[in-house]
């Protein structure tokens, strides 16, 4: 092997190795899906760190994304094992945290995911009354839980 040929290869190799890897995360999980930055959350996932870990106002990485209407965080927080389920402080799921700000298209990854929409779960008089900030909000919401069975059409 000629030495131009040889000093490529190693160049090459170098390089896919460098690659192979994510570098590690600049930002704190929690602070990576409040400002939506998909890139950190899955630097996070790629390490390991623990993405049912709540903050100190006791927010999961899950209600965080559903309240900031984040989907694409959501579903990488799905895949990755995040619990579902969890209640935050309130003793809301991420699944009535989507509901009650609004963001439908969470709830509908949540749904889509798995996540039971189970009515005598959801704090449906106030879903009902008082989430969203637009009437098309509660609209929007209405019709997704009726779609979904916790809700008997009029």
């Amino acid at each position: 092997m000629s030495r131009p040929v040889l000093v490529l290869f190693c160049l090459s190799v170098s390089l896919l190795v460098a690659c192979s890897e994510p570098a590690r995360p600049t930002l704190n999980l929690h602070r990576a899906v409040a400002i939506g930055d998909l890139d950190q959350v899955k630097r996070h996932v790629y390490w390991n760190t623990d993405v049912d870990q709540p903050d100190a106002h006791g927010d999961y990485p899950l209600h965080v994304a559903a309240r900031q209407g984040s989907v694409n965080i959501t579903r990488a927080l799905l895949e990755t094992g995040a619990d579902p389920s969890v209640r935050d402080a309130t003793g809301a799921t991420p699944l009535q945290t989507a509901l009650l700000t609004g963001k439908t298209q969470v709830a509908k990854a949540l749904i889509a995911h798995g996540v039971p929409l189970e009515p005598q779960a959801l704090p449906l008089d106030l879903a009902l009354a008082q989430i969203g900030e637009r009437r098309d909000d509660r609209t929007k919401i209405v019709d997704l839980l009726r779609r979904n069975g916790a809700l008997q059409a009029d």
